[in-house]
């Protein structure tokens, strides 16, 4: 949204409550300095909705009778005071509810396969070993190793420790570096749950045969969010959405605008608005339509080679990142 706010692009795609949490605080002073006025922000229609971080298991795997303890435990985290600050700390979540895989992930489907080559994507990129150690009398947790743990051994043992408390067994770690070694570590039986988004959830549910077993839960206990366009008020796209005429389509307008990604392969900034656009014949697909790399060529052919689509610790990265390239007006 940085990258729209600032005029490095026309349209920004990011969840429906990004430009509230950065630009409409209680307290103004708690705004970013790059954020406009709030009428001056408008959101198309949602391209979809993007499934909250579900947790995975593998049902050839694990037993019902053990999964269903770990759902139980990860339920009542927030009816523990002892675990609000795992929940609120490791997890950043008010607390998770139980889902079924096609009532969290089944209209997600709509749009991400639309995307060309993701499950390839998956698939190519990991080397999967084929060797299975199913764990029986201990529960394995998968769980990305991230950067900005304040102290990154102790932070995710905290779950660890909290979940063998309450079910009485062994709940080892299994740290790995992303979410396609999540997937492989809960096909083959080297873990038996894991925390991963929603585009590789669908992906080990597709391809593998996953299943959810819970979802967090976002600050406003939803367990998704919506994918939204955002454009400047003063734009020809907002005025197309705005003036009542359905033969002026804002979608179509996006052609040729420069785009404000989250980041690669991102879900609300990415994924579902292109699969949006390429499933209903905005957006052709240029290249290779079983190649994930083929995605960044469409988006540069779609809108154009200025297209934002920034590496982490770049300032267009993320959501904030996304509106702050609309609201200074830099070009």
């Amino acid at each position: 949204m940085k990258c729209l706010s600032e005029g490095f692009g026309d349209v920004a795609f990011a969840k429906d409550s990004t430009i509230a949490s950065y630009c409409d605080n209680e307290n103004p002073a708690d705004n970013e300095a790059w954020c406009l006025e709030m009428d001056q922000y408008v959101a198309l229609p949602e391209f979809g909705k993007s499934p909250s971080h579900p947790v995975m298991y593998n049902p050839e795997v694990m037993s019902e009778s053990k999964s269903n303890a770990v759902r139980d435990a990860l339920i009542g985290m927030a009816d523990d005071t002892a675990a609000a600050a795992i929940l609120n700390g490791v997890l950043n979540t008010p607390g998770f509810v139980s889902v079924t895989t096609e009532g969290h992930m089944g209209s997600y489907s709509a749009s991400i396969q639309n995307i060309p080559g993701i499950s390839a994507f998956y698939n190519d990129k990991y080397t999967i070993n084929s060797s299975v150690s199913v764990t029986v009398d201990k529960i394995v947790l998968a769980y990305e190793v991230k950067s900005d743990y304040d102290n990154i051994d102790e932070n995710p043992q905290l779950l660890a420790d909290y979940l063998s408390n309450k079910l009485g067994v062994e709940v080892e770690l299994y740290n790995v570096e992303s979410e396609g070694a999540i997937i492989e570590a809960l096909r083959f039986g080297n873990a038996d749950i894991g925390f991963m988004d929603g585009g590789a959830a669908w992906v080990g549910w597709k391809e593998y045969g996953l299943a959810s077993m819970a979802a967090d839960l976002k600050s406003d206990s939803r367990t998704h969010y919506n994918a939204h366009a955002w454009v400047l008020a003063d734009s020809d796209i907002a005025a197309a959405h705005l003036d009542d005429d359905p033969s002026t389509d804002p979608f179509s307008l996006l052609q040729g605008k420069t785009s404000c990604h989250t980041g690669w392969l991102k879900s609300a900034g990415m994924l579902l608005p292109m699969g949006y656009l390429i499933g209903n014949g905005y957006a052709d697909v240029v290249g290779d339509g079983d190649d994930v790399s083929s995605l960044r060529d469409t988006i540069y052919a779609f809108f154009n080679e200025n297209a934002s689509i920034p590496e982490s610790g770049t300032p267009y990265y993320g959501y904030s990142g996304a509106v702050k390239c609309l609201s200074e007006g830099i070009i």
